[in-house]
């Protein structure tokens, strides 16, 4: 496991997609403030985004 000591703020992600994923797609762990404008999943096996 990662520990992180700062905090990314304010991140944007203008597209994700992800297919087949057996997991999170997009980790948010130690952002504080994310804006994704558009996000699409194909068959995941867990969530899209986390």
């Amino acid at each position: 496991m990662t520990v992180r000591a700062t905090v990314e703020r304010n991140v944007s992600l203008d597209y994700a997609y992800v297919e087949e994923c057996s997991h999170h797609a997009v980790e948010t762990h130690g952002v504080d403030g994310i804006d994704i404008s558009e996000g699409r999943t194909r068959t995941p096996v867990a969530a899209g985004c986390s």
